[in-house]
This record gives C-alpha cells, sequence and structure tokens, in this order.
C-alpha cells in the first residue's frame, strides 16, 4: 500500500487523498458483506479486498510525516491513534449491543454478525470523509 500510494500522489496532500479512498473501498466492502453472497469465491474476494483495505492505516502515518514533519509527527500521531482506539472501543460495544437485537428474530443464525459489519462500514465511511476533510483542509492552507 505504501509503494501504491507513492506512484499515486504527486503532492504530500494526496495521501490523505488516497487513504480515504482506500477507507471508502473498506465501508463498501463492509456494506457488501451485509448482503447473503452466492457462493464462497465472492466472500473470499470481499475478504481480500476489505483486507487491503482496512491495512491502509498506515498511509495516515506517512500523510501526517508529510504535512507536519518529524518533529511533531509523534504528538499528531498519538492524538490521532488515540481518537482511533475511542472509536474502535465505541463501535466495538456498540456492535455488541447491536448484534443481540438483531439476533433475537428468527431466521438467518449469522444475522448476529451484521452489528459488526454496519458499524465497521460506518467507521470506516467516517474515517474516509475525514481523510476528504483533511485534504480539504490542507488544499485551502
Amino acid at each position: 500500500m505504501g509503494k501504491l500510494s507513492d506512484q499515486w500522489t504527486i503532492h504530500p496532500e494526496d495521501r490523505c487523498r488516497f487513504a480515504g479512498w482506500v477507507l471508502g473501498v473498506g465501508a463498501v466492502a463492509l456494506l457488501i458483506l451485509t448482503l447473503p453472497f452466492i457462493n464462497q469465491w465472492i466472500l473470499g474476494a470481499m475478504a481480500l479486498l476489505l483486507g487491503v483495505s482496512l491495512h491502509a492505516f498506515p498511509i495516515i502515518n506517512a500523510a501526517v510525516v508529510d504535512r507536519w514533519g518529524v518533529g511533531c509527527t509523534g504528538q499528531s500521531l498519538g492524538w490521532i491513534n488515540m481518537v482511533g482506539q475511542l472509536a474502535g472501543a465505541l463501535a466495538l460495544s456498540a456492535s455488541g449491543y447491536v448484534a443481540m437485537a438483531l439476533s433475537q428474530g428468527t431466521g438467518n443464525p449469522i444475522d448476529e454478525y451484521l452489528g459488526i459489519w454496519y458499524l465497521g462500514a460506518l467507521s470506516c465511511a467516517i474515517g474516509a470523509m475525514c481523510g476528504w476533510g483533511a485534504y480539504r483542509f490542507i488544499q485551502r492552507s
């Protein structure tokens, strides 16, 4: 992902846009996981796409270094990682409540996983929007 990001970025602020696009792909892949699958190959392809897209998080580290330099990277990444950890903890606890609510009815026994997929898609979508907002902010300044 780093090499791909290096090849696709012309300006340093393009890394934020690249990370946002990849997180957007992750959100779409998680939403597709909520649909019924025709066969295992489609499930495998979605898992591969999701795994690749979610491993683009270190590109955010490179975007921080490009933007604020090495001197401020530790402090900036500390705040970014803290927000990410809090968002992950909130999503994990909320997914448990959504799973309990979805598994109450009769039907598909895998419905309890829908909460995880929906909240994962929501968090990726929020991350993609934050990447787009950061890109727009950097472009203006």
